[in-house]
């Protein structure tokens, strides 16, 4: 089984909205990476502009990607991604999704955010998730332009149309139909199979309880029923889709399970995701201080070790989509 590990590498504590931008969580990045380097597993940092365009970062997370280590790709926030365009005023408020932009506004966006990891770190990036999950399929055509090769942003069995973005929009996506295994997405739709040259891998989310983990129509009938707002504190509880990604109360166990659950069902890879700025106290909600930090690390040794011992072998998520198109998947 192949570990993909991506990271949102952003801003300090995104969730406050604050109009100022700090990256202090760049200093908590080496402990973490220290740690994927002693397993042998490679992580995926997927980079906002503001993360990109600062000197510590660069410094610190590029020779990561230089000595084979690590992978650097792209994270695109449109409210800190010059150039702004119209309608965006405020958006460090509103928090707008991607595929809420015109296309052209995407375009503009993605071509300054790919520049300035290609600039920053002398490679660009050809691995992609969108901010907020904001995927959708006109972007397929533009990151494949863009030299892309794989995007990360689908959420199985989850929707986010609940979630507010931009003032009047869209609002989020709704990947409910969307399955684990990596696809080809169809650009008319993205949670379906298609013909795009991009690999789409999406978050490892897995339903592992009784009597849904091994029934498709029960799964599919859970997604439509169950309202998105209980969706999340029911997967706590073991019940409907887990996620395979540390928490505030996660338990190396309950990641474990997911892991198996993929063994099980013969995917390829498992995808974990979490935040940079969750690996520093106070950078997010859910990790407010040391003691939530270490509790944290603990969860990754367990994990970490559990997994090396079952076999698992960590790649990056380029490194992953080249030998899955290699092999005709």
């Amino acid at each position: 089984m192949k570990l993909i590990i991506t990271i949102d590498t952003e801003a300090d504590n995104a969730w406050a909205r604050s109009e100022v931008l700090t990256t202090e969580n760049t200093r908590y990045i080496p402990r973490f990476q220290a740690l994927c380097d002693r397993f042998g597993f490679k992580p995926t940092y997927l980079c906002t502009y503001e993360m990109v365009q600062d000197r510590r970062f660069q410094e610190t997370v590029g020779p990561y990607q230089a000595s084979g280590r690590a992978e650097i790709g792209a994270h695109l926030h449109p409210w800190t991604n010059p150039p702004s365009g119209p309608g965006e005023q405020d958006g460090h408020r509103h928090h707008p999704f991607p595929h809420e932009l015109p296309i052209d506004s995407f375009r503009r966006k993605m071509d300054v955010l790919t520049g300035a990891v290609d600039r920053a770190f002398g490679r660009p990036p050809t691995s992609y998730r969108a901010g907020r999950y904001g995927f959708d399929g006109p972007h397929v055509q533009v990151l494949a332009g863009l030299g892309y090769v794989v995007d990360c942003s689908v959420t199985p069995y989850c929707s986010w149309a609940h979630a507010s973005g931009l003032p009047g929009g869209r609002g989020g996506m709704d990947f409910r139909r969307a399955r684990p295994a990596p696809y080809h997405p169809d650009p008319e739709d993205v949670c379906r199979p298609g013909s795009a040259g991009l690999l789409e891998v999406p978050v490892t989310i897995l339903f592992t309880a009784w009597p849904l983990a091994g029934s498709s129509p029960l799964q599919a009938c859970y997604v439509r029923v169950v309202p998105t707002l209980l969706v999340e504190p029911l997967a706590r509880r073991g019940f409907g889709p887990r996620w395979f990604r540390p928490q505030r109360d996660s338990t190396a166990e309950d990641l474990i399970e997911v892991y198996d659950q993929a063994v099980r069902l013969g995917l390829p890879c498992v995808e974990m995701m979490f935040h940079s700025s969750e690996l520093m106290p106070g950078g997010s909600p859910f990790f407010p201080d040391e003691a939530a930090i270490e509790r944290l690390y603990e969860v990754f040794e367990s994990l970490f070790a559990a997994l090396a011992g079952r076999g698992a072998r960590g790649t990056d998520l380029t490194s992953f989509a080249v030998q899955f198109q290699q092999r005709g998947g």
